[in-house]
C-alpha cells in the first residue's frame, strides 16, 4: 500500500481494497466545510507551484550542486 498526503489532499494507490473503500467513504461523507478547506489549500499549491515555478527550482538546484548536468546520465557502453 502506498498512502500519500499532500497538504490535506488524500491520494490512496493500494491493492488494499478495504483501505481504498474506507479512503473513499472518508472522501464522499466528509463535512462540506472540510472539503472545502481542503480543495482551497491542493488549489493554493497547484497555483503556487506551476511549471514555471518547477523549471526555475530544477535549473537553481543544478546552479547550487557541483553535479555536471550533462554527465548527469552518461551513455551506456555501446549505445549510440
Amino acid at each position: 500500500m502506498i498512502r500519500l498526503e499532500t497538504d490535506g489532499a488524500i491520494a490512496r494507490l493500494t491493492l488494499d481494497r478495504p483501505g481504498a473503500l474506507n479512503a473513499l467513504d472518508r472522501a464522499l461523507t466528509m463535512p462540506r466545510q472540510e472539503r472545502w478547506a481542503r480543495h482551497n489549500r491542493l488549489w493554493q499549491r497547484i497555483e503556487t507551484y506551476d511549471l514555471a515555478n518547477w523549471r526555475d527550482s530544477f535549473i537553481q538546484s543544478f546552479a547550487e550542486s557541483d553535479t555536471d548536468p550533462v554527465n548527469l546520465f552518461p551513455k551506456k557502453v555501446g549505445a549510440a
